[in-house]
């Protein structure tokens, strides 16, 4: 497992010699780590050497404005607050659970957004932040959209075709586990990830904090996990465990649970769709 962080450099003009000898040098200390072929993007691991060099560098040279607004002349180093995990072969088999994160993105029409099928939490909804709201009614969506499609992710949360629910259902899926879609003539055309198993724990293995909460009906909007670290689950969240799950809590303004499958699952998939994605959970107990 690595961790990575994202720079971005650029300067605004008239710059100096003394600023175009610092855009040179930060470019030539990070030029393996660039992302971007016209544009000054660095992707750096954290446990690196020129991270230390790159985040000292952010933090020395930040973005300077002035009181309209406008960017002052120099350079620039900005560091992204968010942070990447990408994971090898033995981080896959060392796991025990999966979180869905199918990475196939289902294209919608143009004149059709995700707020057409949510819902306040409740007929009187309080936040503190936005309004968040749930998914009310099933999916409608074009058939040209899944095309050859196997599995997508949505919308709303991640939907498999008529192949994989089979393949599912052979294996431990129940019928209940999945929602039809249908396009707009009320053709069948692929199948919502809908998992009725319903586990509890996996929030408090991974110690994410409530963010907002709805003070009329008292549901909770969970926020996620620390974005250094993978995520956990404890021996006793896992025993709850089947073919497909998910979590009691809810994430992100349109509120969604975490989807999760277990080991036999994730490897039932990988054996037929090489190229589907899941991220792995580790066992808590073997927390590093």
């Amino acid at each position: 497992m690595k961790v990575y962080a994202r720079f971005s450099l650029w300067f605004t003009e008239p710059v100096n010699e003394k600023d175009e000898k610092r855009y040179q040098e930060f470019k030539d200390n990070l030029k393996k780590y660039k992302t971007e072929y016209l544009i000054d993007f660095y992707r750096v691991p954290i446990a690196s050497s020129e991270y230390q060099y790159a985040h000292e560098m952010a933090e020395k040279y930040p973005l300077q404005e002035d009181e309209e607004g406008e960017w002052l002349p120099g350079v620039y180093i900005s560091e992204s607050t968010l942070y990447e995990i990408d994971y090898d072969k033995k981080d896959y088999d060392k796991a025990v659970a999966y979180l869905v994160n199918f990475w196939y993105l289902s294209y919608l029409y143009e004149d059709e957004s995700s707020d057409e099928y949510t819902a306040p939490c409740c007929d009187n909804p309080s936040w503190r932040g936005e309004i968040c709201e749930i998914q009310n009614r099933p999916l409608i969506m074009p058939a040209k959209e899944f095309r050859k499609r196997q599995y997508a992710q949505l919308m709303h949360g991640y939907g498999v075709s008529e192949e994989v629910r089979g393949l599912l259902l052979e294996n431990g899926a129940k019928e209940e586990d999945f929602t039809e879609i249908k396009n707009k003539q009320g053709k069948l055309v692929f199948y919502q990830l809908t998992p009725q198993n319903v586990i509890k724990g996996f929030i408090g293995d991974n110690e994410i904090p409530v963010e907002d909460e709805c003070k009329n009906c008292g549901q909770k909007r969970y926020g996620y996990k620390e974005e250094t670290k993978p995520y956990y689950i404890s021996e006793s969240t896992l025993k709850q465990l089947k073919a497909l799950n998910r979590t009691e809590e809810m994430r992100g303004l349109e509120l969604e649970p975490w989807y999760l499958v277990n080991k036999e699952t994730y490897l039932l998939l990988k054996k037929h769709y090489k190229r589907i994605q899941f991220e792995p959970i580790f066992l808590k107990e073997d927390k590093w």
